[in-house]
């Protein structure tokens, strides 16, 4: 099976490109849908955050305040490191079965979108890897229009990522997502 690596900073394009990929009836994995899932009231993933940062961090609901622990970890690199070494056993335990489980049904190809694939070194688990690519100030934007945030707190999350162009150094191939969706469709 062919593993592709999909990566990008954040408000990049991950998302579209996976989409575009989805419609064509290519399989996707998507790292923060299974730590979204992983983190639901009751699971190890969920007990994990709370054991690590405090009941303070839960919801009326028992949902975790990923707002609350977003702005926590991208203020400060040692908090981040602290969720990374809370969450990442059960993500990578999860992502492996579902690898697995697409394995046996056939599959000969698999992308995996996966934001810290670069931190985290995993470019040598994939087959190929590639990363969605735009500028700064379009992240900015980006972000600023979906979470609602001041500029500061933009930059600050984007900040806290591996630069665009460090990234794309460090892949196979990149995505040009400058131009919006209709530009990157006509990518390969």
């Amino acid at each position: 099976m062919l593993l592709v690596g999909l990566t990008g900073g954040i408000c990049s394009g991950k998302s579209a490109v996976t989409c575009q990929l989805r419609q064509h009836g290519i399989p996707v994995l998507d790292c923060d849908e299974i730590y979204r899932d992983l983190c639901k009231p009751g699971h190890s993933c969920w007990n994990s955050v709370v054991n690590t940062f405090g009941r303070e961090y839960i919801l009326p609901n028992g949902e975790l305040d990923r707002a609350a622990l977003s702005e926590l970890v991208f203020n400060d690199p040692a908090t981040k490191r602290k969720l990374n070494r809370a969450t990442h056993w059960f993500i990578t335990r999860a992502l492996l079965l579902k690898v697995a489980w697409h394995w046996m049904l056939g599959h000969k190809l698999l992308v995996i979108d996966m934001p810290l694939l670069l931190e985290l070194r995993m470019q040598k688990y994939f087959s190929h890897t590639v990363a969605v690519y735009c500028t700064e100030a379009t992240q900015v934007h980006r972000l600023m229009r979906r979470d609602a945030c001041s500029q500061g707190a933009a930059e600050a999350r984007i900040h806290a990522q591996m630069p665009g162009l460090q990234q794309v150094q460090l892949v196979k191939e990149m995505l040009d997502n400058r131009g919006g969706r209709e530009a990157l469709k006509h990518q390969r």
